[in-house]
C-alpha cells in the first residue's frame, strides 16, 4: 500500500465492502478466485483516503462466522480512524416477521459501529409491504439510524418517483432515498426527478459507470460489469452537478461491483475507486 493510514480521511467519500460479498456470491461470473478478509478490505480503503465505508450483511456474517465481533471491529475501525456510513442491507418483502428477523443482527452493528444508516431495498409487491417498512423504520430508529431505501430497476421499485412513492404510501418518516448512478442511469429515473429531490429527501449516493446505457441482463451486469467513474457511458459530471444543486452535499459510496476488479488485490481496487470518485465528488 502507498498511503500511510494515518494520512488525512476524505469523509465525502465511502467504500463498499460488497465487491467480495458472500451474499452475492451466486451472482459472481465467474466465481470469485479469493476472498479477502474483512479487515483487509478496511485497511485497504484506509490507505486509499476513504473516510467511510458501508458494510454489507455478507461480509458482516463471514466476519462474525470466523471468530469476529463488534467490539472488537469498533475499535478496529477506530484504530484506522474510519467510519461506518452505512449497513447494507435488508429486503423488505410481505412478511413483517421475516424483515424483523433479517435486521436483527444489522441493527446490532448500527448500534454498535454507530452507522447513520441501513440500506434497504423493497423486492415485495410494493403496497405489501408497507407495514414491513413501517416496522423497519421504527427498529431502525430505536438503533440510532436512518433507513435508507434504494431503487432497482428490476425491481417494483425502480425509480426516484417509484420511491418517493412508495415512501408517501408507507407514511415512512424516519427514510430517505439512496441514489445510485448505475441504477439512475439504467432505469425508468428522469433528470426531472433528480432535480425534483430535496437535499433532506437523499441519504447518500452510489456511483460506479458501465459501458454502455441498457442492459439485457440488468442483475447480471449490476453485479458484475461496472466500471469506473469516468469509464463509461454515464454523464456522472451532469449527475453530479444536479445533485450538488439541490443542495445535497452528503457522501458519495464508490460502488464498482465488477468481475474484473473481484480479481484483483483490494488495496490496488480500493486506490483506483478512491482517485475516480474523487475527480467528482471528493
Amino acid at each position: 500500500m502507498n498511503r500511510r493510514m494515518d494520512a488525512p480521511r476524505d469523509r465525502a467519500l465511502a467504500y463498499e465492502t460488497n465487491n467480495w460479498s458472500p451474499r452475492l456470491a451466486d451472482f459472481y461470473d465467474p466465481p470469485a478466485r479469493f476472498w479477502p478478509s474483512l479487515a483487509e478490505q478496511l485497511e485497504a480503503a484506509t490507505c486509499a483516503g476513504f473516510g467511510h465505508f458501508v458494510l454489507d450483511s455478507g461480509s458482516l456474517a463471514a466476519h462474525l462466522r470466523h471468530g469476529g465481533a463488534l467490539p472488537g471491529l469498533r475499535a478496529h475501525l477506530d484504530t484506522l480512524d474510519l467510519r461506518c456510513l452505512a449497513v447494507a442491507d435488508i429486503t423488505i418483502v410481505e412478511d413483517v416477521d421475516a424483515v424483523i428477523a433479517a435486521a436483527r443482527p444489522l441493527l446490532d452493528a448500527v448500534r454498535v459501529l454507530e452507522a447513520p444508516f441501513l440500506q434497504a431495498i423493497v423486492m415485495g409487491v410494493p403496497g405489501n409491504c408497507l407495514q414491513p417498512a413501517r416496522a423497519l423504520e421504527q427498529l431502525a430508529a430505536a438503533a440510532g439510524a436512518t433507513v435508507a431505501l434504494e431503487f432497482l430497476p428490476f425491481s417494483a421499485v425502480n425509480s426516484i418517483g417509484a420511491a418517493q412513492a412508495f415512501i408517501r404510501a408507507a407514511e415512512l418518516c424516519n427514510t430517505r432515498l439512496l441514489v445510485d448512478s448505475w441504477h439512475f442511469f439504467q432505469g425508468p429515473s428522469t433528470w426531472e426527478q433528480l432535480c425534483g429531490l430535496w437535499p433532506q429527501e437523499i441519504a447518500y449516493l452510489q456511483f460506479a459507470d458501465h459501458a454502455a446505457i441498457g442492459v439485457d441482463n440488468p442483475l447480471h451486469a449490476t453485479v458484475n460489469e461496472r466500471l469506473l467513474p469516468g469509464e463509461g457511458a454515464f454523464d456522472l459530471a451532469r449527475f453530479c452537478a444536479q445533485l450538488r444543486e439541490t443542495g445535497f452535499d452528503g457522501a458519495l459510496s464508490c460502488e464498482v461491483l465488477s468481475s474484473t476488479w473481484r480479481g484483483r488485490a483490494p488495496a490496488e481496487y480500493a486506490r483506483a475507486e478512491f482517485a475516480a470518485s474523487r475527480r467528482y465528488w471528493g
